[in-house]
């Protein structure tokens, strides 16, 4: 019995995590008119532009959760 909730419970999160993909890229899609997707292939028709924006979007990504872990950090020890 275990092991069958267990499964439903992955299959379930897993539907969840799709339909979620799937509203964001159309939600993305109507709000940008297509333009996003343009640039982004545009930025990634090269293998070697590929992992150069794939690896600055990284960078940003990851300083911006730095930060935010600093600042949970600070208002927490308030």
């Amino acid at each position: 019995m275990i092991i069958v909730k267990s499964l439903l419970t992955m299959v379930g999160g897993l539907a969840l995590l799709i339909y979620g993909m799937k509203m964001l890229s159309s939600n993305l899609r109507k709000l940008t008119g297509g333009k996003l997707e343009q640039i982004l292939v545009n930025a990634t028709n090269n293998p070697f532009k590929g992992l150069v924006v794939g690896f600055l979007i990284t960078v940003i990504s990851q300083k911006f959760h730095k930060a935010d872990i600093f600042i949970s950090y600070t208002n927490d020890s308030m």
